[in-house]
């Protein structure tokens, strides 16, 4: 596509998502993995990784409206930048990994040590450092519990959300019960 390789959102609406990969895709124009023009995006623990933009923005791009909210998510690997916008302050991260940018505040400036999908792999900086405190409810009452109150509990392969000290940075919480260094995913896959 012209514009948001794998997501656009544009002329006033709105995304939220969250514990997403968004992983290989391209645009010819802006935002390989996410276009947002004229709207707003918030995007919680999602890892958005291998996407291409023949103009700028491989990963995200964020042009004129309400901006990109980055909360716990991990931007690497995307080419002609992880990320770009018409002014960088509509862009807000917050405990988010961001390829190219040096990291402030709460953000994490590491190679994550993804594997080719997006998974965590064992030593990565972005185990146990998110930020519990920003992790959104449970609304869709994904574990079936009937609390829709509690913070997310799960991940993206449905993996506990908190498997450690805190909750890690992007899609997948990375668990390794046999202390093996591999991670539980592959070992099942």
């Amino acid at each position: 596509s012209r514009d948001g390789g794998g997501i656009s959102c544009s002329y006033d609406g709105g995304l939220n998502m969250t514990s997403c990969m968004i992983n290989a895709n391209r645009a010819s124009g802006r935002g390989g993995g996410v276009y947002c023009d004229q709207s707003y995006a918030r995007l919680n623990n999602c890892t958005i990784t291998r996407n291409f933009a023949g103009v700028e923005g491989g990963g995200v791009y964020a042009g004129f409206g309400n901006g990109v909210f980055l909360t716990n998510c991990v931007l690497w690997g995307n080419t002609l930048q992880d990320i770009a916008g018409m002014e960088y302050n509509w862009i807000y991260a917050y405990f988010s990994m961001i390829g190219g940018v040096e990291a402030a505040g709460t953000n994490v400036d590491a190679d994550p040590h993804l594997a080719p999908d997006g998974h965590l792999q064992s030593g990565s900086l972005l185990i146990d450092v998110g930020g519990v405190s920003v992790l959104p409810f449970d609304e869709l009452d994904l574990d079936v519990d009937g609390n829709v109150l509690e913070v997310l509990p799960i991940d993206f392969d449905g993996d506990g959300r908190i498997e450690g000290a805190s909750v890690d940075v992007g899609a997948d919480e990375y668990v390794d019960l046999d202390s093996d260094g591999l991670p539980d995913w592959w070992e099942i896959k």
